[in-house]
């Protein structure tokens, strides 16, 4: 290791001439008023984003040399690699005399994806502000980081708010991190780190080319680079800054908004009339004041039923629901209403309605449709593991609408189409070979008097299918959020 052969206190002054304090984003810096007096936690992996990171700290705020404290961790990759960058990164501390902290993945960390090596790294640094007692934690995000993760949330479909990261501060557990590089180039850090000899490690996982970040940096980047008039990563620069105002903006107005509400229910006629992005923002938040949250594509939903005037359930959790009405959106607890707590939640299911899961599928009741010659191919064709046509004659005969759906009960029998007789679900499961792990999860449409019309998989009921006698028809359709 190079370390003892250094004078790193002149070294982080060189590279300080290259890269004066006017060029560290101000708004990646901690404010006075915000520092305690507890430790001021670095991430340093050894490459020479976060070494470099360290140094232009340790030059520019003498004051804070001896708060300053290196966390590193071990994701035991790469063959035994990441574990003497962790080595050189601890004698790097030493040669400051800082504090190193060292941590290290509770399994190996190959075959894992980026994002689970992410999570492992930071529930570590979490760990240690909590143990450390610290609020601070610096990370060498660059501006090109920027430019790839905006793209990468740009494929993933991400708002305004994921968008605009990594952000220069950032609140994270009641905790803060700073990212002072966000308004520096990283190649051209690690190129002015090289014209000065500077040693840091190098990741050669970074130059393969299977992880989707790889493709963009090594492919996609430099392309976009040759072909466009425009720097992508000072656009991408502004571009984050801009969806952090419009995001911060909506946040503040969304709080502001749900500040003059009363009680635990929501007004849906003042909820519609608000813009659809500040809709998405007071629903994101209120349900964040009752512990819960919203999957992107099930907000998509929600909203839409909104702002189509229908009424309908949604599954937020194993065991809470979101109800829009036509006067109200409220929450409700499954066992609140049902005796048995073990007992699966059945949802009413309406005609234009749509009852939604939390594993991303849904289940979308078409409009009552009269019989007529148009609608036996339709029938003739349907897909029984997607959809059905179930015949309601007797439901609008009698004006009076029950039926539901929910899961699976304990001893639940079902007659499919053809079959000679009912038999259990759970048998009927097994014989078509269906994973145990789904078997839970597929919705059961029944009466109130739990006579099971439709599972997806199968055909319908003998109850339920279409015959000659039939003069009103309901189009069942089983789909995933993602593709409905």
């Amino acid at each position: 290791m190079q370390h003892r052969s250094l004078e790193w206190a002149t070294v982080a002054e060189h590279l300080a001439e290259r890269f004066p304090r006017g060029t560290l984003d101000p708004a990646g810096v901690p404010p006075e008023d915000l520092l305690d007096r507890g430790p001021l936690l670095v991430s340093v992996s050894g490459g020479g984003d976060s070494v470099g990171l360290w140094l232009l700290l340790w030059a520019h705020f003498p004051v804070w040399r001896s708060r300053l404290e290196i966390l590193t961790f071990d994701h035991c990759t790469r063959s035994g690699e990441s574990t003497r960058d962790v080595e050189w990164v601890v004698e790097f501390g030493q040669a400051f005399g800082c504090k190193v902290h060292c941590g290290q993945a509770d399994r190996c960390g190959e075959g894992l994806n980026e994002n689970d090596l992410r999570q492992m790294r930071r529930d570590f640094q979490k760990k240690m502000l909590r143990m450390r007692g610290a609020q601070h934690l610096f990370t060498g995000h660059h501006r090109e980081d920027v430019l790839e993760s905006l793209l990468i949330r740009l494929c993933r479909g991400s708002g305004s708010e994921g968008a605009s990261g990594p952000r220069p501060r950032q609140s994270w557990d009641q905790n803060w991190i700073w990212r002072p590089l966000l308004s520096i180039e990283g190649s051209s850090l690690q190129g002015e780190m090289r014209k000065l000899n500077i040693p840091f490690c190098e990741d050669r996982t970074n130059f393969e080319g299977e992880a989707f970040r790889n493709r963009l940096r090594h492919q996609v980047i430099p392309a976009l680079r040759e072909v466009s008039p425009y720097a992508p990563t000072q656009g991408a620069a502004r571009m984050r800054r801009l969806l952090e105002e419009d995001a911060t903006a909506l946040k503040d107005w969304a709080s502001q908004w749900l500040a003059k509400q009363a009680g635990e229910s929501l007004s849906r006629v003042e909820v519609y009339a608000l813009p659809r992005a500040l809709q998405r923002r007071v629903l994101g938040a209120w349900l964040g004041s009752f512990d819960q949250k919203g999957e992107a594509g099930l907000m998509d939903q929600i909203l839409d039923a909104l702002a189509a005037g229908t009424e309908a359930s949604f599954t937020i959790a194993a065991e809470t629901l979101l109800n829009l009405t036509a006067e109200k959106i409220f929450l409700d607890s499954g066992q609140q209403k049902q005796p048995e707590p073990s007992r699966p939640v059945a949802l009413p299911l309406v005609p234009n309605g749509t009852v939604y899961f939390p594993g991303g599928q849904a289940l979308r009741a078409g409009p009552i449709t009269p019989k007529s010659s148009e609608t036996w191919p339709l029938v003739r064709s349907a897909d029984a593991s997607m959809e059905a046509w179930v015949d309601v004659s007797s439901l609008v005969e009698r004006n009076s609408w029950d039926l539901r759906v929910g899961f699976r009960h304990p001893g639940q029998r079902f007659q499919p189409l053809g079959a000679p007789g009912s038999k259990k679900l759970a048998e009927q499961f097994i014989d078509r070979k269906i994973p145990r792990g789904e078997r839970q999860a597929l919705p059961v449409v029944s009466e109130s008097t739990r006579t099971v019309w439709w599972v997806p998989g199968f055909p319908p009921s003998e109850k339920a299918a279409i015959s000659e006698g039939t003069e009103y028809l309901l189009h069942l359709t089983y789909f995933s959020i993602s593709s409905g």
